[in-house]
């Protein structure tokens, strides 16, 4: 669809463009102020200075789209697609909501300071978060981490984080290269892991360059990414 037919039906006051194609359109300044673009393909799209406020992009994909200038301020985010070359550069945004119906306020309380918002998603494309529903074994996770690390010898592994979550539920956030492919390091974990570990329901959250905003899992006012093949 072209850029000038959804300013159209905008005007005339639809907000409701579900699964929409506006696959590698020109969107430069366009108003799009609190649309309903669940599950949009937005990938290759040039969003220079849009406004999105309030806009909902839930599932909506975003690789190698640019958001330079955009307003996200309000938007829900929940389970979007981005990759490393989304760019989010100078992006307006004081807080965002990671699930439907303006629930789940990141942050929490008050705003995003200026940059903070680019700032965390660009650091999080950099991880691979391991969560483990039912505590860790340390010992076996120590173990099965250096198998990991061995297995991918030319990646450099470390741990960014460790966090308890509380009822059982840690996460470790695992630092990787930017173009590491992130479903081996899961995968590798998965298989390393101890049958003692792996019965406790252990997620990889994290698999492979595509980002997808889902769940909490840290004390960063945006975390618990998920990278999809």
């Amino acid at each position: 669809m072209k850029a000038s037919e959804v300013l159209s039906r905008y005007a005339t006051g639809e907000r409701n463009f579900r699964h929409i194609n506006l696959r590698g359109a020109n969107l430069d300044g366009i108003n799009l102020e609190s649309a309903n673009l669940t599950w949009a393909d937005l990938s290759g799209a040039t969003l220079h200075r849009a406004k999105l406020k309030n806009a909902n992009l839930l599932e909506a994909l975003a690789l190698h789209t640019d958001f330079t200038g955009a307003t996200l301020t309000g938007a829900c985010l929940k389970a979007w697609n981005i990759d490393s070359h989304t760019n989010l550069e100078n992006v307006d945004c004081r807080y965002v909501y990671l699930l439907r119906d303006q629930q789940e306020r990141r942050p929490s309380s008050g705003d995003f300071a200026p940059g903070e918002f680019t700032k965390l998603f660009e650091e999080a494309l950099n991880t691979v978060d391991l969560i483990f529903r039912n505590g860790v074994d340390w010992k076996a996770f120590v173990a099965a981490f250096q198998t990991v690390q061995v297995q991918n010898e030319d990646t450099e592994l470390t741990i960014q984080s460790i966090e308890n979550k509380g009822d059982g539920v840690v996460v470790v956030r695992v630092n990787v290269p930017p173009e590491t492919n992130k479903f081996t390091v899961s995968l590798t974990s998965s298989m390393s892991l101890p049958s003692r570990l792996s019965k406790q329901n252990t997620r990889q959250n994290c698999r492979r360059k595509k980002v997808k905003l889902s769940s909490i899992v840290s004390k960063a006012p945006i975390c618990g990414l998920q990278l999809i093949p």
